[in-house]
């Protein structure tokens, strides 16, 4: 991700302390694009983000996560405080991370097959 990619939306990124950009806060949304074969962990199948990231949005005010997946486009939602709750921390060689098993997470895509979040869901 280049900071040109979103500085254009006048959108607050957030970054790793070594300055890179791994996403953004819509509103009180903090939006991590992912690819998902990739960054999906499968035991025990759950979505993680680097603690250190997770921190860095919620002091800029973010209360939810959005997971957006390039090759399902399905997004994936959760408030921090559920993943402070019923994550799991974690270290597999590079920096501390918390999961939160998929089964916490709230499911939205425009393709078949997916759960369309209804108007009064929490996302």
């Amino acid at each position: 991700m280049s900071d040109g990619d979103y500085n254009r939306y006048d959108k607050r990124l957030v970054r790793f302390s070594d300055g890179r950009v791994v996403g953004w806060i819509e509103g009180d949304t903090f939006i991590r694009p992912v690819v998902g074969s990739r960054h999906q962990l499968r035991q025990p199948p759950a979505w993680a983000i680097d603690i250190e990231i997770l921190l860095n949005a919620e002091f800029q005010g973010a209360t939810m996560v959005e997971i957006r997946d390039r090759e399902s486009r399905q997004a994936y939602f959760a408030a921090i405080g559920l993943i402070w709750r019923n994550g799991f921390v974690f270290n597999r060689g590079r920096n501390e991370q918390i999961g939160l098993p998929l089964r916490f997470w709230k499911v939205r895509c425009n393709g078949d097959g997916c759960r369309q979040l209804g108007l009064w869901d929490d996302p």
